[in-house]
């Protein structure tokens, strides 16, 4: 059963390490001051999430956890745990809060995982209690620019109801179930099922789980499994793979050339979509599936249809419907990437400085053209590090910043972190290491 929940994208700290920009910068991912090892101690705690005024150390507590609320707090229910069928020393818990977000949260994951993250729930800057930032997820609520609707042959999705410009934040979720992907593949079946419906059973609204579209309704298939199978996005909590539930997020539908994407917040198991490019009133929203995320970005036609037919789905986005002549064209300019790149070191290799720094340019060309953006940062990177060693610092820096910028704006690393990096990266370079 769940070991069909397969991975579906790669974490953010290995994309940015292997474009070479997490260089003497500590991770912002996380809280300032938060634990650095799994089970070690928080020296305090903020204070939006202490129930009943206590004031919790992240230690690893499970099923064994005593009678009152203090001893699994901060959550609001005792653990449900179940072991490992290959290795019994293995535990998988089920953990809820049922006050985080609008809907509650549940996490099924190790005993360790859990502890190193409860400074997640007690992040005051996105607690659905007492947040310093509510009013402005307030206003998102109140008056979204957007709409889910019926669409013909796609069933439910999210359209713009007014002019979303470049780059603006215009939804805001919270993850409501997360799951271990080791979990997936380790316990029985029925002890599976029982951690699934528990997670589920336990939020404050477990119809914002349930309700969600199914890819097997009507079918001999759990319910939770099927909604996590169709709906889920891959995404790592202190390094290791897990599952996630988001709610609202789940109703933008898949495109090959979306024009939003997902930021994901490790401070808050929260998320937000933000707009790659201007969208119009009536335009659909959408995003780029989860389900090709663990392929290389940046796939041909034929390749996208049969990475996705693997999970039973057929793309029918704008892209993949396009003109014969239209497929071919965007084709031909990825297929050209990879060709311009294997050029580029093979110039290099011939000290054909000039000439490669020209193959990149094309690529950051094409790259525009065919929307692929994210792809482009390493490329920025690229020329950096050899404008650096043409002793060019002024090229050398404005490149090294045009690649941090794009992190910054697709959601890697905070806006105002951008000079820090930019001297990380420059130090690099200055230092010859790779």
């Amino acid at each position: 059963m769940i070991d069909r929940l397969r991975s579906i994208s790669t974490s953010t700290a290995l994309l940015l390490a292997g474009m070479g920009l997490l260089v003497s910068v500590t991770d912002t991912g996380g809280p300032p001051g938060g634990p650095s090892r799994l089970g070690e101690c928080l020296a305090h705690l903020p204070g939006s999430i202490q129930w009943a005024s206590r004031n919790t150390s992240p230690l690893a507590v499970d099923d064994t956890a005593g009678p009152r609320p203090e001893s699994w707090a901060p959550w609001t229910h005792r653990p449900s745990c179940v072991e490992a069928a290959n290795d019994p020393k293995v535990k998988f818990c089920t953990y809820t809060d049922a006050g985080h977000g609008p809907h509650g949260f549940s996490l099924i994951t190790t005993p360790e995982i859990a502890a190193a993250n409860i400074d997640t729930l007690q992040d005051p800057s996105f607690s659905s209690v007492g947040a310093p930032n509510l009013e402005h997820w307030q206003k998102l609520e109140d008056d979204p620019p957007y709409e889910v609707v019926d669409l013909p042959g796609k069933g439910k999705g999210v359209v713009a109801t007014r002019l979303i410009k470049k780059y603006d934040v215009f939804m805001s979720d919270y993850a409501v179930l997360f799951v271990n992907f080791q979990f997936t593949a380790s316990v029985r079946q029925h002890d599976g099922y029982d951690q699934l419906h528990t997670a589920a059973e336990r939020l404050r609204n477990p119809h914002a789980l349930l309700s969600l579209g199914r890819s097997n309704p009507g079918h001999q298939s759990d319910i939770v499994e099927d909604v996590m199978r169709t709906n889920s996005f891959n995404l790592d909590i202190s390094g290791v793979p897990h599952m996630g539930m988001f709610p609202k997020i789940s109703r933008v539908n898949h495109a090959c050339k979306p024009n939003s994407f997902m930021r994901f917040s490790k401070r808050s198991f929260g998320a937000t979509i933000v707009a790659f490019r201007d969208i119009h009133p009536a335009e659909e929203i959408t995003i780029s599936s989860r389900k090709l995320a663990d392929a290389p970005f940046g796939l041909t036609h034929s390749q996208r249809q049969s990475t996705l037919a693997d999970w039973g789905f057929k793309c029918t986005c704008e892209m993949c419907t396009a003109a014969p002549d239209v497929i071919a064209a965007s084709d031909a300019r990825r297929s050209k990437v990879e060709d311009l790149q294997a050029q580029v070191l093979d110039f290099l290799g011939r000290g054909k400085i000039h000439g490669a720094i020209k193959l990149i340019e094309s690529i950051l060309e094409l790259l525009e053209t065919e929307g692929l953006q994210p792809l482009m940062t390493e490329h920025y990177d690229s020329l950096a590090r050899i404008y650096w060693y043409l002793n060019e610092r002024g090229k050398s820096r404005a490149n090294a910043r045009s690649a941090v910028e794009l992190l910054a704006v697709h959601g890697f690393i905070d806006l105002k972190d951008v000079d820090l990096y930019v001297g990380a990266v420059l130090d690099k370079y200055a230092s010859g290491a790779d």
